[in-house]
């Protein structure tokens, strides 16, 4: 068999698997912050920003804090 073609299925195969891990793992669920408190993964909440408080950045733990308020859901 052409080595060309055998090369080019590997690159394929290692792209897709590569491609399915990555997705997998940007997947981020939704929940409420008792949510947040339980899950240890990553998990987007719905709030508002708390501007009137202090935020910061930490560039060594590359990590940004601030104070977010929960939204009540409107059904």
């Amino acid at each position: 068999m052409n080595s060309k073609i055998i090369i080019g299925g590997i690159v394929i195969v290692v792209g897709i698997v590569l491609g399915t891990i990555n997705f997998l793992d940007s997947n981020v669920e939704y929940g409420d912050f008792a949510d947040a408190r339980k899950i240890q993964k990553k998990i987007q909440v719905k709030g508002e920003w708390v501007k009137e408080k202090e935020s910061s950045f930490d560039s060594q733990k590359m990590q940004y804090t601030f104070y977010l308020k929960m939204i009540a859901e409107k059904y």
